[in-house]
């Protein structure tokens, strides 16, 4: 396990720790969906109910990644214990790839249209937002960045096309990802506690092509103290775009970030004027059902 932060981004450690790849890949997945209310394994621990995938035949397990291809449209491009990467065929020639932590395998952290089904990664600069069922509020948040440009035209205190963002949560990386393109002169850091989710970040929705072009750098760890690490004052963004654990309640921001420890080290890295947004909802722990 990882070192214990004491104002993380998420207060589930469970990502903290080695990461594999899941074979066959939707083990987690169905681990989750096992343990949901109303399920055979419901009052369960995902631990327990990965476990005991474990001594399924592998046969079955990809007969019903099949079948969830045929009745669903869904398919399985990369999985870890944690977290599974799925592609979804949404429409005639309209396709999307979701990251789902996979102790919540119905609540979709990250939804990106692609090209095709088992692309290598998203296009970029990315194709048109998504809405209905995989809309986000993605564009609420970014939302900060123009904000922050026109409040600072007046002060010609800096250079308005070049904002230094911090996203605190970076999921899939589609936050980071619109803004790089939109601004490609912005210095754009992402801070992502979890290590499966920065891995299939890299692999599946292109954020180590945009690394090494130097559009944007995937940090990792904990927000606070990434914060309290870089110079003061040397954010004029800050993004929070991170949840609390099922556990919790399902709320964001998680209550890590919303503790007097955290809001001092955003004292320390934000300039001012700055500005800030942040993802906010929140729902009763284990009370939805699918």
């Amino acid at each position: 396990m990882g070192h214990r932060c004491n104002s993380t981004i998420s207060s589930d450690r469970s990502c903290l720790g080695s990461v594999e790849q899941c074979t066959p890949r939707s083990r987690g997945y169905l681990a989750g969906l096992s343990i949901a209310p109303g399920a055979d394994m419901e009052g369960s621990s995902f631990e327990e109910a990965f476990q005991l995938l474990g001594h399924v035949d592998e046969g079955l397990l990809s007969e019903y990644e099949q079948d969830l291809w045929h009745e669903e449209r869904l398919q399985f491009v990369f999985a870890t214990k944690q977290v599974s990467v799925i592609d979804s065929a949404i429409g005639a020639e309209e396709y999307v790839r979701l990251l789902v932590r996979n102790s919540e395998p119905r609540l979709v952290q990250t939804a990106v249209p692609i090209d095709k089904m088992g692309a290598q990664s998203p296009p970029f600069p990315a194709r048109s937002p998504l809405f209905g069922q995989y809309g986000t509020h993605m564009g609420g948040l970014a939302l900060a960045v123009p904000l922050w440009c026109a409040s600072d035209r007046k002060s010609a205190k800096a250079d308005i096309s070049q904002p230094r963002v911090l996203v605190i949560g970076g999921g899939g990386g589609s936050i980071p990802r619109t803004i790089a393109a939109a601004l490609p002169a912005a210095t754009v850091d992402v801070v992502e506690l979890c290590p499966d989710t920065r891995r299939v970040a890299r692999e599946c929705f292109g954020l180590r092509e945009l690394e090494s072009t130097g559009l944007l750098q995937l940090h990792g760890g904990c927000g606070a103290e990434h914060l309290m690490s870089i110079e003061k004052g040397s954010v004029d963004v800050l993004i929070i775009d991170a949840a609390g654990s099922q556990e919790e309640g399902l709320h964001a921001p998680p209550l890590a970030l919303r503790s007097p420890v955290f809001w001092a080290a955003v004292a320390h890295g934000l300039a001012l004027p700055g500005q800030h947004s942040a993802s906010t909802w929140w729902a009763p722990p284990r009370q939805w059902r699918y």
